[in-house]
């Protein structure tokens, strides 16, 4: 009997850490979101602080997804192209519509990606 309390214990705790989570994934891409409408150039997107956020909610996403993967799983793999990944490029792309890229903007965008790739795929892998 005591062990069936310890269980409910731990599911309690790993809702309530879930929670927190999702919070701060929340928290995070309203602040990745209100920096990257601000930029003006293809580097702004790249800048130092929202490459230290974009990482922040990639570790917030892979902790909610160890946390409770059947639950959160998809969500924190959806925050985390959507936020982290996708938006950086559909701004870029945006940004850069009539012009040329240079070659130093396309090594921040393919840098981005297959970096983005990578953790996609670790995501993948663990949900075999």
């Amino acid at each position: 009997m005591g062990d069936n309390k310890n269980g409910e214990d731990e599911s309690r705790k790993s809702v309530t850490t879930a929670k927190k989570l999702y919070g701060s994934i929340t928290e995070l891409s309203l602040q990745i979101d209100s920096l990257s409408s601000r930029c003006l150039e293809i580097d702004d997107l790249f800048s130092h602080d929202l490459q230290a956020k974009r990482v922040t909610l990639k570790d917030c996403c892979e902790s909610l997804f160890n946390v409770c993967p059947k639950t959160y799983g998809s969500l924190a793999r959806e925050k985390l192209w959507r936020t982290g990944l996708y938006d950086a490029v559909a701004r870029a792309r945006k940004m850069q519509k009539d012009r040329k890229w240079t070659p130093a903007q396309l090594g921040l965008v393919k840098t981005h990606l297959q970096s983005g790739i990578g953790v996609l795929q670790l995501y993948v892998m663990k949900l075999k």
